[in-house]
């Protein structure tokens, strides 16, 4: 059913604000930092189109100093069953640390905090604003060879369905100087999975990306197939 789909979609963008979130993945977080990410900001735009279902999200990322920054989400998720619509609303803030630079020590740690509030809009009908989810992860990033590896393991805490642990493993490449690929594994027990692979376009090497994906995704035993398409800016100052 596309308004279940569309639940899980929620799901997992509460659980990415830092990886997406940090994009270009969904449920994973990294441990990266660069050195010279200091009171500059990064802006995250993407568009999830599946049967049923679309969605628009956006994050804005603040980095005070390298290994410290906050982030700040909006998204609307429209869904159609039949003649019925359904519209939610989205904003989410978190927090994320970077305890071990893996560039310097070889293995990245970090920890992510994140909370996100919705409202939703049913055949016209409005709801108010209510919590959401809670989502506290810390991620581990290496590297072997070219690859680097990314595994989140942590706990979501979701309104009326209790805690749940979470664990997802993105890996990451290039392929040629300007192009980048990626994949993730992931999932909440009990409640939501995800498996994406895509590529990354640099446009303007470390500053402007350009993301395509494909992506399953499963609420439940409801599983949907959608596209993702992503725009990065990086080191924006003002």
């Amino acid at each position: 059913m596309p308004v279940r789909v569309l639940a899980a979609l929620v799901l997992a963008a509460a659980c990415s604000a830092a990886l997406a979130v940090e994009r270009p993945f969904v449920l994973s977080d990294t441990a990266l930092q660069e050195d010279d990410d200091e009171r500059v900001f990064e802006l995250d735009t993407w568009l999830e189109k599946g049967r049923g279902q679309t969605a628009l999200n956006t994050e804005l990322q603040y980095n005070f100093v390298p290994d410290f920054s906050i982030e700040f989400g909006w998204g609307r998720r429209l869904a159609r069953t039949g003649d019925a619509r359904e519209a939610e609303t989205e904003l989410e803030t978190g927090l994320r640390k970077v305890l071990r630079d893996p560039a310097r020590h070889g293995l990245g740690v970090a920890f992510v905090l994140e909370v996100e509030a919705a409202r939703k809009v049913v055949d016209g009908e409005r709801e108010g604003w209510r919590y959401a989810a809670t989502n506290a992860a810390v991620p581990l990033s290496w590297q072997w060879g070219r690859v680097w590896t990314h595994l989140t393991l942590g706990l979501q805490h979701a309104r009326h369905e209790g805690t749940r642990p979470l664990a997802a493993l993105a890996l990451q490449g290039r392929v040629a100087r300007p192009l980048e690929w990626f994949a993730e594994w992931g999932a909440v027990r009990e409640r939501m999975g995800v498996a994406q692979a895509g590529v990354r376009w640099w446009l303007v090497r470390e500053r402007v990306a350009l993301d395509l994906a494909v992506a399953r995704q499963r609420e439940g035993s409801e599983r949907a197939e959608t596209i993702m398409l992503g725009l990065s800016l990086k080191d924006l100052s003002f």
